[in-house]
């Protein structure tokens, strides 16, 4: 395993319809796909070259692209395209409705209007003031991360096709013959069972996790660890097999990005 100092209308059982798969990678073309999961003080990539796993940690979502320019897909668990006006509707609710038993999973987005406010208390006002909801405090915790992708995104266009939202637990469930973990991603039994649905896919898990054992543990949390490889995993399946989105058919934000949630189904 590498690891790196930190650098400054297809049917799912049970699931909405969704986009027909749009990417696919050409015969013998190399994929390499990264999944990305915020961590405190940075974000943790799982990058995944065709079968070979390497987890690298960065302070920056600009430094984990920059030092991948060449990356088939890049899925990331934070939300891209934010509502503005009630008349923005994200895919936070269909979501939840897919994953029956673990909807408390599916944070509710802000509106962009309360990334720039400087305190909860103000953020809540002005997303009950924009959205008619007032902002829980898992939302706000994540303002910073979500803000930070928002800035990057807007200014580098050329990202918005290829660093997509993604979301970890709906990942998972895909692995899981489409059956929600309910055992929680903090606990080792939660652990082991993830780690299990990722190992039949990643030939050097094992060996990868065990080097990863030498660092701190808040420098690369297992549960951040093995959510980011789990999009990766998804991300390969996705230029193997095409992508999904929900919904079918994904609203634009008012700064022109899609607000989806992208997958690809794992049979």
């Amino acid at each position: 395993m590498k690891t790196k100092k930190e650098n400054r209308n297809i049917s799912h059982s049970g699931l909405p319809h969704m986009t027909t798969p749009k990417t696919s990678t050409r015969t013998g073309e190399k994929t390499l796909c990264i999944g990305v999961d915020g961590t405190k003080g940075g974000w943790i990539a799982a990058i995944l070259e065709e079968l070979d796993l390497s987890i690298v940690r960065f302070y920056t979502i600009e430094d984990l692209c920059n030092s991948y320019p060449n990356a088939s897909v890049i899925l990331i668990d934070i939300p891209i395209g934010l509502p503005e006006s009630p008349a923005d509707l994200r895919p936070d609710s269909l979501l939840r409705k897919s994953m029956k038993g673990k909807a408390s999973s599916v944070f509710s987005t802000p509106c962009r209007q309360a990334l720039a406010c400087g305190d909860y208390q103000k953020a809540s006002a002005q997303n009950k003031k924009v959205l008619d909801r007032k902002l829980n405090k898992q939302s706000y915790a994540i303002i910073p991360k979500i803000k930070e992708v928002d800035d990057f995104i807007i200014k580098h266009a050329e990202w918005q096709n290829r660093l997509l939202e993604s979301h970890p637990e709906f990942a998972f469930m895909t692995l899981n013959k489409n059956q929600p973990v309910f055992e929680s991603k903090k606990t080792k039994e939660g652990q082991q069972i993830r780690k299990d649905l990722l190992s039949r896919h990643i030939k050097n898990l094992d060996q990868c996790l065990e080097q990863l054992a030498q660092f701190p543990k808040k420098q690369y949390p297992l549960d951040d660890v093995l959510d980011a490889i789990c999009l990766a995993v998804i991300g390969r399946f996705g230029m193997c097999k095409g992508f999904l989105t929900i919904p079918e058919k994904p609203n634009l934000d008012p700064q022109g990005l899609k607000m989806q949630i992208v997958f690809a189904n794992s049979d």
